[in-house]
């Protein structure tokens, strides 16, 4: 009997060790099923050893009422909401369990930082972090441009401004209300900067304006920082961008940390760690930009 007594007693303690090292568990609420949201979702899975169950955003108060029973039944140790939609789900729905978020623009919009139960990874990489890269390529950079509608992005230029103060950056901005007023714009700004920097406006980003961009600033010597690889691959300059995998991976890590209560991250966003820098040495030479060695072998990928 003794024998069988501490028998059970290892194996209560081994299984109470699997659980620590192995992780408990975690329900996934995706957005929806696009390649940027896979592509979080495997990194998590590739730091994240624990229990996944995984949920698209439901449409039917029916399908609703599936997930939450879900959660109910299986109790995780949080919710991992990647991209916007599963974030609103998740505010709305859960108060009660961490609610960990990735794949999410600017989610101060949506007043996450007033939640106590939500923390995670904005979809934004810093201005300051854009602004080094790009000054990596011109040391000598002091203006650089930036086109947009203040009903759209004001708050993006708000921040470049302060940015600017502390890097020794003046950005010289042009206000649009339409994309038809983008060529205007642009056509104003030449003479007057050392770089254009394209951010994500949807005035400003139509298919017709974009190509007028790309070849104005390549008829004009202008360097043009981008915000995609798309971009960069059709001729802008460079681009510092999310890495998708790597989000997924952190958005693991905060994961464990919340569960271990390490540090309080409830109520915090929080930037990513790494980037995807991609640069076009086939329009540095055409502009007559010459980019350093070590900055080409930095990038993460390179259109030549």
């Amino acid at each position: 009997m003794r024998k069988l007594i501490l028998t059970k007693l290892l194996f209560a303690i081994l299984s109470i060790h699997c659980i620590c090292a192995y992780g408990q568990s975690v329900i996934v609420i995706k957005s929806g099923e696009i390649e940027p949201y896979e592509q979080a979702l495997n990194g998590f899975k590739s730091e994240y050893s624990g229990r996944i169950t995984e949920f698209i955003v439901p449409k039917s108060p029916g399908d609703k009422k599936d997930i939450l029973d879900n959660i109910e039944a299986e109790s995780p140790e949080s919710i991992l909401a990647i991209g916007i939609d599963a974030l609103l789900f998740a505010k709305e729905k859960i108060s009660s369990i961490p609610i960990v978020y990735c794949m999410v623009m600017d989610p101060e919009k949506y007043g996450i930082t007033n939640s106590k139960n939500i923390t995670g990874i904005t979809l934004k990489i810093s201005t300051k972090d854009q602004m080094l890269k790009l000054k990596s390529i011109i040391p000598e950079l002091k203006k650089v441009g930036i086109i947009y509608n203040p009903k759209n992005t004001k708050y993006i230029v708000k921040e470049a401004l302060q940015i600017g103060k502390i890097l020794g950056i003046d950005f010289v901005t042009e206000k649009v209300r339409s994309q038809k007023t983008v060529p205007k714009a642009l056509r104003k700004l030449n003479g007057e900067i050392d770089a254009l920097w394209l951010i994500a406006d949807a005035t400003v980003i139509t298919r017709d304006s974009f190509s007028f961009i790309i070849l104005y600033t390549l008829e004009n010597n202008i360097p043009l920082m981008a915000y995609c690889e798309a971009f960069v691959q059709a001729g802008a300059l460079m681009s510092l961008s999310e890495n998708y995998l790597e989000i997924g991976k952190q958005a693991a890590k905060i994961v464990k940390d919340v569960g271990n209560k390490k540090t309080n991250l409830l109520g915090r966003i929080i930037e990513p760690e790494n980037s995807y820098f991609i640069i076009n040495t086939k329009t540095s030479k055409t502009i007559g930009i010459k980019i350093p060695r070590e900055v080409i072998e930095s990038a993460d990928k390179v259109f030549d």
